[in-house]
């Protein structure tokens, strides 16, 4: 029973880890748009060289992926988490 409610209790904690990483990971995106953006105007102005856009696209790329994953995680948890619970593989968790 004790190994049981250890499992749970770390698998509530992946879970919530993952979760928290989906945001870190959306927040960045963000963050990563509007680098993209200035860049592009400092191309447009003059001021850096196209490769700086295309770096920035790529960026933009790697933080795309990177939040794909994270969700693709947390998913994994989450079901992790519910099985062990003995609850349905697709039903919420709070955090």
């Amino acid at each position: 029973a004790r190994q049981l409610a250890a499992d749970v209790q770390r698998g509530y904690l992946a879970y919530a880890s993952a979760a928290r990483l989906v945001e870190v990971h959306e927040a960045t995106r963000a963050l990563v748009d509007e680098q993209l953006r200035v860049a592009e105007r400092r191309v447009a102005a003059g001021s850096a060289t196209p490769d700086a856009v295309l770096r920035a696209r790529a960026d933009r790329a790697e933080a795309a992926q990177a939040v794909t994953d994270a969700e693709a995680q947390r998913e994994a948890a989450r079901r992790a988490f519910n099985q062990l619970r003995g609850a349905p593989l697709e039903d919420a968790v709070p955090v």
